[in-house]
Parts: structure tokens; sequence; C-alpha cells
């Protein structure tokens, strides 16, 4: 089966290991990735509801892995043990979603050593909270699925002495990937362009909503974004 560009660059950005708990898992097919490529040993694939579950569970049965991936109808991180939880993926939904899982299940984030994180749109809270936690980002990378492009991080423990990596001038794009030169990052900030554009040109038909606290943050963002646009193409 073809697991798609989205799940295999994410499931490239798990590190080998024995356990792994895939939040949300819909039809299980990240964890049955992992065991067949022999990254992981044994998986626990939660999702909230119970008709991704019994997907995941057709999944799990079809490929044979009954034992190794366990399938459990759960919320977030409730659902697993500290020892399960040794690396965490959380895909395909907003980190602010995301950070409230994280942030409900503060016992088995401990237990974590590297997460995985897919935010489906409002990356930067994540490079936030990751500068004021004990998580330093280590690697992110941009893939490219059908008309969308999606941004992949992942994350391990700082134990205080390490120094963080990833301060960003413009929390929208990672300068992991700027320093790295992605290849995808152009089309990436071109498209974060033309959506802070639109905004900015939508809220500028109000006069209220021009003054606002809002208008002035994204007119920062949007000239941040032109920075590194100009920055990329006098590189190339």
């Amino acid at each position: 089966m073809d697991f798609g560009k989205r799940l295999k660059a994410i499931g490239e950005m798990v590190p080998k290991c024995q356990n792994l708990v895939d939040v949300g898992t819909d039809h299980a097919y990240l964890p049955v990735l992992l065991v067949l490529n022999k990254k992981i040993r044994h998986a626990v694939a939660t999702d909230i509801a119970p008709g991704p579950c019994h997907a995941a569970c057709k999944t799990v049965e079809e490929y044979k892995l009954v034992g190794k991936i366990e399938v459990r109808q759960a919320d977030g991180l409730a659902g697993v043990t500290e020892m399960e939880a040794e690396t965490v993926v959380i895909a395909g939904m907003g980190a602010g979603t995301m950070l409230e899982i994280l942030q409900a299940n503060p016992k088995i984030v401990s237990a974590i050593k590297y997460l995985v994180l897919q935010p489906m749109n409002d990356s930067e809270k994540i490079r936030l909270w990751a500068e004021t936690s004990p998580w330093n980002i280590d690697a992110e990378d941009l893939v490219e699925e059908g008309n969308k492009i999606y941004e992949i991080m992942g994350l391990s423990r700082c134990d205080g002495s390490k120094q963080k990596t990833n301060r960003n001038q413009c929390y929208q794009v990672s300068s992991y990937l700027i320093r790295e030169r992605h290849p995808l990052l152009k089309k990436f900030v071109i498209e974060l362009l033309h959506k802070y554009t639109s905004l900015l040109l939508a809220m500028g038909k109000s006069p209220r909503a021009k003054a606002s606290d809002k208008y002035k943050e994204f007119k920062k963002i949007k000239g941040q974004l032109e920075e590194i646009l100009d920055e990329r193409n006098n590189s190339d």
C-alpha cells in the first residue's frame, strides 16, 4: 500500500524506538508503516471516536499486526501509560488542540522522550511553546501532498543545559528550514504571504479593524515574510 508522502515524512521523523503512541491515529496507517519498517516494536494507536478505532482495527488485522499494535478509544493521551509513551506522534490536527492534549496529561508527557508533531495550522504556537517548555525543536520538514504543504516537527526533551536551537524572529516559518534552505520553503512562504495579504486587505476595509492590534501584528508578520522571501531570492 502507498501510505502517501505526508505519512512517510512523519515516519522518517520518528526515531527508532521500542514503544510509540499515535494520537488521533485514524486508520492506524502510521504505526503499521513504522512496524513494517522495523522502526518500532510496539504501538498504541488512539482515537477519540469509535469509527476511526474500528477502521484502525481492520488495518491492524489486515497487516497481521495484532499484538504489535493496540487500538484504544481514548481522548488524547488519557488511554496510555508512561512506559508506552516513549515516542509520541500527534498529527493531522490544529496546533492549539495538540498543546491542549499535552497540557492535559503532564504525567504522561514527563515520560516522553521524543515528540513528532504535524500541525494542520497555527504551527507558530508550537514554536512559541517550545521556547518556554522543556522541549527543543531538533528538526522540521515540509512535505507537499495534493495541493497542500504540511509542516512536521521533531522535538526532544531539553535538560536545561542544552541550548535552544530554534529561536525564531518570525514564528510562522521555521528557522531550521531557513538555515537548511529547504526546497519547499520559498513556495511555503509565498503561500503564507498570500494569506496575510488577504487578511490585511479584508481588515483594511474596516477602520476599526485597521486600528486593531491584530492588524498591526499581521502587518508585522507580512513584513517578516517578505524579508525571508527576499533573502531566499537573493541567495538563489
